[in-house]
């Protein structure tokens, strides 16, 4: 899922865990592990990391859900149909009138060994650090290399210092890895826009083949992520200046502007 415009998929893991200005790297298993929250001053000296010198105006997070539309996204392997109007196709064996009334459908399939698929409702709000932080992090790295590296799981793994967020409160996604799978979701309310398909309200699966997994009440997910990445690079890791091993994943999300928000795509090419 990782090709989508909006940094490295997650979808189990909380905006306590994973939010701008925190520090951490995934391990093998593709979990979460924090290393430091530059905004916490206290946590930094417990740890005996340098503080981060950032003045309020850097500090201050531009969060938004105006102009997002975030519809249906899936792994490459997976191809979605034209959405169709509920008069298209019967689902009143499926979907009971009572359960909710059904306004669209929309198929996924996929002919190879395995596929994903993501469904957030809005809103789905984006959170990103101010621009010029990326500078006055790079400097706390700098400072504080020698004792990151001692970190077995930093050298092992790399590091993450994250910069943006996309968050839903109601999302759910299904992984499989079944040959020729196929599928119809049926929506309580879905619009074609410009941008892409915008969901609100209930859904459900009409296979009623389950393997879906949902954000449980009350938890914020973050779902996709994105920042500046560390990586082992050619050499060992711990022969290298970690400032050199930078890498910015995705240069654009790191441009970001002030002004209004842009629609994103959501085409799953």
């Amino acid at each position: 899922m990782d090709f989508h415009d909006y940094g490295k998929a997650l979808y189990q893991v909380t905006s306590d865990e994973v939010s701008p200005g925190k520090v951490g790297y995934f391990d093998k298993k593709g979990n979460w592990n924090l290393v430091v929250d530059l905004d916490n001053k206290e946590e930094l000296r417990k740890m005996k990391y340098s503080e981060v010198e950032i003045i309020d105006d850097l500090r201050m997070e531009d969060t938004t859900t105006s102009g997002i539309i975030f519809g249906p996204k899936y792994s490459k392997t997976v191809k979605e149909s034209e959405l169709q109007t509920s008069g298209a196709v019967d689902l009143s064996n499926v979907v009971p009138a009572a359960e909710f009334t059904v306004t669209a459908t929309c198929k996924f399939s996929t002919e190879n060994d395995e596929g994903a698929i993501l469904l957030s409702s809005k809103p789905v709000t984006r959170t990103r650090r101010h621009d010029d932080a990326i500078q006055v992090y790079m400097s706390w790295i700098e400072e504080n290399e020698a004792k990151l590296l001692k970190n077995h799981g930093i050298r092992k793994n790399g590091l993450w210092v994250v910069l943006s967020t996309y968050t839903s409160t109601d999302c759910s996604w299904k992984v499989w890895a079944q040959a020729q799978t196929e599928f119809t979701l049926a929506f309580e309310t879905a619009l074609q826009k410009a941008g892409g398909i915008e969901l609100s309200g209930r859904w459900k699966d009409t296979s009623q083949v389950g393997g879906w997994t949902s954000t449980p009440r009350g938890r914020t997910s973050v779902i996709f992520m994105d920042g500046m990445r560390f990586s082992k690079g050619s050499s060992k890791f711990t022969m290298r200046s970690l400032a050199s091993c930078f890498k910015n994943v995705r240069k654009k999300h790191l441009k970001y502007t002030n002004g209004d928000d842009e629609d994103l795509s959501d085409s799953g090419e």
